[in-house]
């Protein structure tokens, strides 16, 4: 279990990696990144919303590289974290098994679908 202590200092963490990111023009895979871990940090605060807009952001940045699995981790972690606000919404768990069945395909896509799995179970 996670405490509100750590909790709240991984969000620091998180915003102070974002904001060095962005003060030091990074390219888009590191940026994309830095977004991601700020909205996996505000997952585990229960920010949803919040953590819904940073995986947006993230992918957005993603879009910018060849990593097509970075691009679907992102996408795939909105739908995580809308289930973890709603967990018996139908439509986010079939666009999340979209982007499971396309990460199958995918170098890591087996590592970053474990990844949302053990989103879903550890915070859910």
């Amino acid at each position: 279990s996670i405490t509100a202590e750590q909790v709240q200092l991984g969000l620091e963490a998180a915003e102070r990696n974002l904001q060095l990111a962005i003060e030091l023009n990074k390219p888009p895979l590191p940026l994309s990144r830095a977004y991601w871990m700020l909205a996996a940090q505000e997952m585990a605060a229960r920010q949803y919303a919040q953590a819904q807009e940073h995986f947006a952001l993230a992918e957005q940045a993603a879009l910018g590289t060849d990593s097509t699995a970075e691009q679907l981790l992102s996408r795939g972690f909105i739908q995580v974290a809308g289930l973890l606000a709603d967990p018996d919404d139908p439509a986010l768990a079939g666009k999340l098994n979209e982007v499971r069945e396309a990460l199958q395909e995918k170098e890591n896509g087996e590592i970053f679908i474990q990844q949302m799995d053990d989103a879903l179970r550890v915070f859910g």
